[in-house]
């Protein structure tokens, strides 16, 4: 009867350590707005609208598939200096001999959901810098749904994505940015973390090679 205030003490110390753990989790886990600060646009202020084109991409999965798609585009607006919402547009792909395809679009068009931007740095020294997209509260980065004759497939992308600007470098002006994602491996991003370290964004088994630019109404300046 003695040891019923020790046991109960047991239960509640390891109650809390893992309480502590799920926070823990939580943290690494955490939306963008937790992570450390990226470069800030400057030479004008927030909103600022952007638009984007680039060529063909193509989709590299770990479990080795390959597919394209023939053009590329994008939009969005930067809310704040350092954080926004977008999407992106790919048109004309394909999977074998069927298209893949987002709900409502037309055939062989993906559309993603909304996104989330944070400009971040890619490296510790700070000296790459590049853009995070990551998906609404779903986790769903882009509904898409392949068809091969009467046969469809769910080929939903979840996760997040980093891309890196490569040009102009930071403290240099430009109307222009040219956004690249690349992959090291099939279904691995290039940049996967940000300044080499915390959580891994990356799309679940797929990674994503396309070039874009960026086009912004005036100069602006990445940077601080």
């Amino acid at each position: 009867m003695f040891n019923k205030p020790n046991r109960l003490s047991r239960l509640t110390s390891a109650c809390g350590l893992a309480l502590l753990a799920s926070l823990a989790l939580v943290a690494l886990a955490a939306p963008s707005s937790a992570l450390a600060a990226g470069p800030k646009f400057n030479g004008g202020s927030p909103p600022l609208s952007f638009t984007s084109t680039g060529a063909s991409v193509v989709v590299s999965e770990s479990s080795g598939n390959v597919w394209s798609c023939s053009s590329s585009s994008g939009s969005g607006t930067w809310t704040t200096t350092s954080t926004g919402t977008g999407t992106l547009t790919f048109k004309g792909c394909a999977f074998g001999s069927g298209t893949c395809t987002s709900p409502g679009q037309p055939a062989g068009t993906i559309v993603t959901s909304t996104l989330g931007l944070q400009s971040v740095y890619l490296d510790k020294a700070r000296t790459k810098y590049g853009t995070l997209f990551t998906p609404p509260a779903s986790g769903v980065f882009a509904e898409i749904e392949c068809g091969f004759g009467g046969i469809k497939i769910k080929k939903n992308w979840n996760g997040s994505l980093i891309g890196q600007i490569t040009s102009p470098g930071l403290y240099q002006s430009s109307n222009q940015n040219t956004l690249v994602f690349d992959d090291i491996t099939p279904g691995k991003q290039q940049y996967t973390q940000v300044e080499e370290g915390g959580p891994v964004y990356q799309l679940e088994g797929t990674a994503i090679t396309n070039t874009q630019t960026v086009k912004y109404p005036y100069l602006i300046t990445w940077c601080c």
